[in-house]
């Protein structure tokens, strides 16, 4: 669906109960989908973008949670880090 769809079809929709909140997700959706606007050309493809940002982060020393160094062990059976009762 394009602009021109949304508004042929806006007087049908515009009245329905919760038309307003409706609307804003059905155009969010066709915004996160792509299809407002037409692909700019000169613009870079994905795989180029994220190399870009995975570049930036790493000059920056910036982890993301993943990607962070936790130190972890493992416990003994015996060993606990709070009392636990029995039961």
């Amino acid at each position: 669906m394009n602009g021109r769809c949304l508004f042929a079809l806006y007087d049908r929709v515009s009245d329905a109960p919760d038309a307003v909140n409706r609307l804003r997700h059905f155009i969010l959706d066709l915004a996160v989908q792509g299809k407002l606007l037409e692909q700019n050309p000169a613009d870079a493809p994905v795989s180029e973008l994220l190399t870009q940002i995975a570049l930036h982060k790493r000059q920056r020393g910036v982890c993301s949670r993943n990607q962070r160094a936790i130190s972890t062990r493992l416990l003994n059976v015996d060993e606990t880090l709070f009392n636990l009762p029995a039961s």
